[in-house]
């Protein structure tokens, strides 16, 4: 069963410490996880930088962390300027933009 987290238009460092509460309490659950980040329209690398840290945990866990749907064109151009996706890996174009590898 996937429980759903609202981000809201506004992810930067000023208020990811809440998203990251959020996050806590939900690895804690039983629950795998989805992410709404549809309406962001502000992000910076911290929220980013959020969620790789929980992918990671989830994925210790053997839990499944997923984007609701494939980021935004904000939430992209962020990706793309952090560098985060330069190397473009299979995982992360799935992740972040629901590519399959041999899409």
């Amino acid at each position: 069963m996937f429980e759903t987290l609202e981000c809201g238009s506004n992810v930067q460092l000023a208020t990811v410490c809440d998203l990251t509460r959020r996050l806590r309490h939900l690895l804690e659950s039983d629950c795998d996880i989805e992410i709404d980040a549809d309406n962001v329209e502000r992000v910076d690398i911290s929220f980013i930088q959020a969620i790789e840290a929980t992918r990671l945990q989830a994925e210790i866990e053997g839990r499944t962390l997923r984007l609701k749907a494939p980021a935004n064109a904000v939430l992209a151009s962020t990706l793309d300027q952090s560098g985060v996706l330069w190397e473009r890996e299979a995982a992360d174009l799935q992740f972040w933009f629901h590519q399959r590898e041999d899409a």
